[in-house]
């Protein structure tokens, strides 16, 4: 019997269930044959013609458990290492490798999956669009999420290595989408508009353009859509919350903020008021609401605990956030909120959100949470080599306890252990988010050393902890807490204490020397030149070593098993990018003259030393980890195929640790029909 109207809309083919379901027909007809996908044929028709009932698919994803898919595309593994507003200023979640708790299905609520584009993506405010990063060539494009067509909006015609536009956001009439910028040329961020007609786009607007700015990130547009809240840090490392004109690109600032005080920010849906988490200490990170006209601040959240990424539910009666506030794992709250004040405590939506790491987006005016999983996963990887340096099977995954949030592997001195960080940080600025992990090689027994006043970045660039020759403490390195820069700090592994030894102002990931005394480290930026340097923790004093030419860059220094040399690559290409042509040298720890080991095309975070100091270890495009003998020749492979991080070889020259990211890992989700009503009162 037919229960449907008869002015239903009906899928009539393959094709068109697949557009509806935002997937290809392969996978429509996979989900039908393995998950119960309800599709109907005619009878009087052959096989393959076929029918379905929106109303239906849309009863079977409700109530089907949603499994995680292949990803439909991610972004090259040699993006460019910089760090964009993105990354820098959204509060990044980290767990245990397991997709989000709120996959599981309850009380209505709905979690699709779609299809993920670029880890770049954002909705348009009815959700119809999303855009994204066009990776090939750095453009921003949109695809509609209806039909599945795609488009660019922009064409930049410089290509990614030189920039690329990050998560843009569409004005409220749909006319316009606002977009950073990552100049990477210029080390800087500008904030740039164009048609969303699609309409030249050849000549987008620059809006604000500044050297000063170092990253922006987007709080929202103004419902008239004359204006767009921007959170910007400067290059003093200060940061401002501030609105820019679309009319003639004048900044209003409203409020800024000292070093590490300002995570993210959103615009209510009515204009009138912003939404901020910043920090009142190192460890208890608040939700504040001010005025979008600055006249008046109040707090949304109390407590010790750091509460991080506000979003406004869409008639602006409440505040959605995520915090550490129940355990280590990241649980989503909501707090009612009324004329820019707390209109009562917070309540907890769920107790366990985060697994894996994720990046939320504004909810659209549909109340739906578009987040991304799987953002910068990493894993400390471990291979064996044979006596001539090739691996004898492919590398695995060191540990199967933490999933997707590890990085930084580092041999003990004689051997018997390794060191790794375990990331669990809500921000890379917030301390006590990254754990150091002991694990003893003979039994495979780990310890966990939490850090509470250390801010370890949680990514795959960041440098592993160095070990001291007493083999009982390591070198982390951090931001500092007091003030701009980059502490190097001395943790011991029986305590946790950790001390600090120095901040430098601008170092790049360091080395030390066998000895414990000198941490060599690059500084400066490819745009203004960049030195190579060492440091004497004695002497507390600062020595050049090398510098090159503005618009090249170092690769990070490592430092010979002895300690009487230094092996770096010097890259052609600024942005340090897999495909950047460079030179491989060496060169005396004390300073003098370098020699050229290699020229060729290299990775700019693969360098290390054979440890009978015959090879330098480095990576090249493909991916894949090469050697080439300290005297010179043609590179050789080593059997390692992936994109490689910080390779550290075992003291006994047989086996290697390195970090490498999670390919194909990224996903993209849904969230929908999660937000409880605000109470009558507060409404």
């Amino acid at each position: 019997m037919n229960h449907h109207g008869p002015d239903e809309r009906t899928l009539e083919s393959w094709k068109e269930i697949a557009a509806y379901l935002q997937r290809d027909a392969k996978t429509a007809r996979n989900w039908e044959k393995n998950e119960g996908l309800p599709v109907h044929r005619h009878s009087h028709k052959s096989r393959s013609s076929v029918y379905a009932y929106p109303k239906e698919i849309d009863a079977w994803r409700a109530g089907r458990r949603v499994v995680a898919e292949p990803a439909a595309a991610s972004r090259p593994w040699w993006r460019p290492v910089a760090v964009g507003a993105t990354t820098l200023l959204c509060l990044i979640m980290v767990g245990n490798g397991v997709r989000p708790a709120s996959a599981q299905q309850s009380e209505g609520e709905r979690m699709r999956q779609i299809p993920f584009e670029s880890g770049l993506e954002s909705p348009s405010p009815d959700g119809r669009y999303l855009t994204f990063t066009d990776w090939k060539t750095g453009d921003l494009a949109v695809r509609d999420l209806t039909t599945g067509a795609k488009r660019r909006l922009t064409d930049e015609g410089v290509g990614v290595a030189s920039g690329y536009a990050d998560s843009a956001m569409i004005s409220p009439d749909g006319r316009l989408v606002a977009y950073p910028f990552v100049d990477q040329t210029h080390d800087r961020y500008d904030l740039r508009l164009a048609p969303f007609s699609g309409t030249n786009i050849r000549d987008p607007k620059i809006l604000h353009h500044s050297d000063d700015t170092k990253y922006l990130f987007l709080g929202g547009w103004t419902p008239d859509s004359k204006s767009i809240l921007i959170i910007r840090q400067l290059k003093d490392q200060t940061s401002q919350i501030a609105m820019v004109s679309v009319e003639d690109g004048s900044l209003r600032m409203l409020k800024s903020f000292a070093w590490r005080t300002l995570g993210s920010a959103t615009l209510s849906p009515d204009g009138r008021h912003i939404a901020y988490s910043g920090a009142a200490s190192d460890t208890d990170w608040d939700i504040f609401a001010l005025a979008s006209d600055g006249s008046s601040e109040g707090k949304l959240t109390e407590g010790p605990a750091n509460d991080s990424w506000p979003l406004w539910s869409p008639d602006g009666s409440q505040v959605v956030f995520f915090s550490d506030r129940t355990g280590a794992s990241q649980s989503m709250w909501t707090v009612a909120v009324r004329d820019g004040k707390a209109a009562g405590p917070a309540r907890l939506l769920k107790s366990d959100f985060g697994s894996g790491r994720f990046l939320p987006r504004p909810l659209t005016r549909n109340g739906e949470l578009y987040f991304s999983t799987g953002c910068c996963a990493t894993d400390v990887y471990g291979a064996q080599f044979n006596a001539d340096m090739e691996i004898l099977k492919p590398p695995a995954p060191v540990t199967q306890r933490f999933v997707d949030s590890t990085g930084g592997g580092s041999w003990s001195p004689d051997g018997k252990s390794l060191a790794y960080y375990l990331f669990r940080s809500p921000s890379q600025t917030i301390p006590g988010g990254t754990d150091l992990v002991i694990r003893t090689i003979a039994t495979g027994a780990e310890r966990l050393l939490h850090m509470p006043q250390i801010a370890v970045p949680p990514y795959i660039y960041t440098p592993p902890a160095r070990w001291f020759p007493d083999g009982r403490s390591v070198m982390v390195v951090s931001y500092p807490s007091q003030r701009p820069g980059i502490g190097f700090y001395r943790v011991d592994l029986a305590s946790g204490s950790a001390k600090l030894l120095e901040t430098v102002p601008d170092a790049g990931p360091p080395d030390l020397s066998p000895d414990g005394k000198t941490i060599f480290y690059r500084t400066g930026s490819a745009s203004s030149g960049m030195r190579l340097v060492s440091f004497s923790l004695d002497a507390k004093r600062e020595t050049e070593l090398k510098h090159i030419p503005v618009g090249k860059s170092f690769t990070p220094v490592a430092v010979s098993p002895d300690g009487k040399q230094l092996a770096y690559g010097v890259m052609d290409n600024p942005t340090g990018t897999a495909a950047a042509m460079s030179s491989l040298e060496v060169m005396p720890a004390s300073g003098g003259e370098a020699r050229q080991v290699f020229r060729g095309k290299m990775g700019p975070l693969a360098v290390t030393w054979s440890r009978d100091q015959k090879y330098l270890l480095f990576q090249q495009p493909g991916p894949a980890l090469y050697r080439v003998p300290l005297a010179g020749g043609e590179p050789e492979k080593t059997g390692i195929m992936r994109g490689v991080f910080f390779p550290q070889i075992h003291p006994d020259g047989r086996r290697v640790v390195f970090g490498s990211g999670g390919e194909g890992k990224q996903q993209f989700w849904v969230l929908e029909n999660f937000l409880p009503k605000a109470p009558e009162a507060y409404r």
